[in-house]
């Protein structure tokens, strides 16, 4: 269990995503969870922000109110987070959260412009000087890419304690190339995340997949 702040950023347009993954957190063992309905593109966008930043000016803006509130740290969550292993989770989390801490990606990119870097922002943590220094990054793209590029001192990268969860009614909608469509156009999704979700709802422990062979070309 633990007592660490946990916000769950969502779209009130998805209210119930939102709302099953801050009861999933709940039931895992978080006791301080809550919910930050952020900015939708969708809703007439006049910030003209675009699908490949919008969830990085959010989770600053989370970020900024935290700081704010003088929040020692806190856990930023997507709403399409699954925590599989939270045994070993919450050991990690009882040292307290130091920098900037991945706890649930999806990939570490192996080759292209972005070799090395972690793709997936489902679950990571911020100490307050974490927040600050996340807070000092230049310019608006992918979270994921940013922090793993740009961030300074670089962040640390744990687990993952979970997997980005693919909701049923999302699994069978596929693009040209066969990827699963996402809910916005640069979100595209793999087979196998697909599986993973699968065998998370059938009860069985997913395989936690942490290398993509091919240049993330989502990210270029």
């Amino acid at each position: 269990m633990s007592n660490i702040p946990v916000v769950v950023l969502g779209i009130k347009r998805k209210q119930k995503r939102v709302k099953d993954t801050v009861n999933h957190l709940k039931k895992v063992g978080f006791k301080n969870v809550s919910i930050y309905y952020g900015y939708d593109i969708k809703g007439g966008n006049p910030e003209g922000l675009t699908t490949s930043n919008v969830i990085m000016y959010n989770q600053k803006k989370i970020l900024e109110d935290a700081l704010e509130k003088n929040i020692p740290q806190i856990i930023l969550a997507e709403d399409d987070v699954r925590i599989t292993k939270p045994t070993a989770l919450f050991k990690h989390l009882k040292g307290g959260i130091r920098g900037v801490d991945r706890l649930v990606w999806t990939t570490i990119i192996t080759s292209g412009s972005n070799k090395g870097a972690t793709g997936g922002n489902q679950l990571t943590g911020y100490s307050k000087r974490g927040m600050i220094n996340t807070l000092e990054i230049k310019g608006m793209g992918h979270m994921d890419m940013f922090l793993s590029n740009r961030l300074e001192p670089k962040e640390k990268v744990s687990g993952p304690y979970g997997i980005e969860y693919l909701y049923p009614e999302m699994r069978s909608k596929k693009d040209k190339r066969g990827m699963i469509k996402g809910d916005l156009p640069a979100h595209t999704k793999s087979q196998f995340e697909a599986e993973q979700s699968q065998d998370y709802d059938e009860g069985k422990e997913p395989v936690l997949k942490t290398k993509t062979p091919i240049a993330h070309r989502r990210y270029k």
